[in-house]
């Protein structure tokens, strides 16, 4: 009812579910991580958090050329990812949550997130020969959510290998892709976490440089996860069809760090090197005391000097 951001009053939501205003005010005391506003007109939902429309994502998906076999939005699930990777034959379709309880990053790591006011969303196509590079595939995501936030006026934001997208050097959105089924016909499930807007709770929670679009004048969420999705199917749809070398090279030339200094934290210690390339199946090159090494997904994390 709050999602056209007007003001109603406790008797109208009130008459409207057939209970007493007093039920209203408790239900949004009851809601103390959604930001109800409160005054004398009654409530309303700030720009921030008014809830994911179906048919605005799906409209702007067809906009661009895309058919999705099913957009599932839900309430609340552990990970958007999971869900996909647990659904039968799940082909094209897109899944958004407007609260995680288990999103997951790379490495095991957690996705903090406020409810009702971020992209969570994760997309399942299946993609005959995906198992062969699929770092590849995990680059060109970050291409897709680039597009993406350029459509809606979002600009100067950059990629750091392998799966994160940046602006002004502070993370924005992170990628994970993960595959399931037979190696012929494998389904890739790309999930995508994207900050429009972070409570001071929830940035406590971050452990490294982040931004949100609340910083960068802010976005209709509904139009730009549509946008999202429709790119990431696009650029799936293009590996899927053997274009590598464009992805790559479109991924090149968003490259956050090329050429620089930096270090690569793995679980056995740290290594000091300079950013030189990433090969033919996505794996970062990196030149350590004039020897280049390769290093691929999921072997270390990057951090810039």
């Amino acid at each position: 009812m709050l999602r056209d951001g007007a003001w109603h009053s406790g008797v109208e939501l009130g008459d409207r579910l057939g209970v007493t205003r007093a039920a209203i005010s408790k239900a949004v005391a009851d809601m103390p991580d959604v930001p109800v506003k409160k005054a004398r007109a009654g409530y309303a939902l700030p720009a921030t958090h008014r809830p994911l429309d179906a048919g605005r994502i799906a409209d702007v998906v067809r906009e661009q050329g895309v058919a999705l076999r099913e957009l599932v939005i839900l309430a609340e699930i552990d990970s958007t990812n999971r869900f996909l990777l647990q659904t039968a034959d799940a082909d094209r379709v897109a899944c958004l949550a407007e609260r995680q309880s288990a999103g997951r990053g790379r490495r095991g790591r957690s996705w903090v997130a406020d409810p009702y006011s971020n992209i969570l969303l994760s997309v399942s196509v299946r993609l005959p020969g995906a198992g062969r590079a699929l770092g590849v595939l995990s680059l060109a995501a970050g291409v897709a959510v680039h597009g993406a936030l350029e459509s809606m006026g979002i600009y100067g934001a950059s990629l750091k290998w392998p799966n994160d997208v940046l602006h002004g050097e502070r993370k924005l959105a992170g990628i994970l892709t993960e595959v399931r089924g037979e190696a012929e016909a494998p389904r890739v499930v790309i999930g995508v976490g994207l900050n429009c807007y972070l409570s001071p709770a929830s940035a406590a929670l971050i452990d490294q440089p982040w931004i949100a679009l609340q910083e960068l004048g802010g976005v209709d969420r509904s139009v730009l996860a549509g946008q999202v999705i429709a790119r990431l199917v696009q650029v799936a749809d293009a590996y899927g069809r053997g274009e590598t070398q464009a992805l790559l090279a479109q991924w090149r030339r968003l490259h956050a760090y090329a050429g620089r200094a930096v270090t690569l934290l793995r679980d056995d210690g740290e290594t000091t090197g300079t950013l030189v390339d990433i090969d033919e199946e996505g794996a970062l090159i990196v030149r350590v005391d004039g020897r280049e090494q390769t290093v691929h997904s999921g072997e270390a994390r990057l951090r810039p000097l």
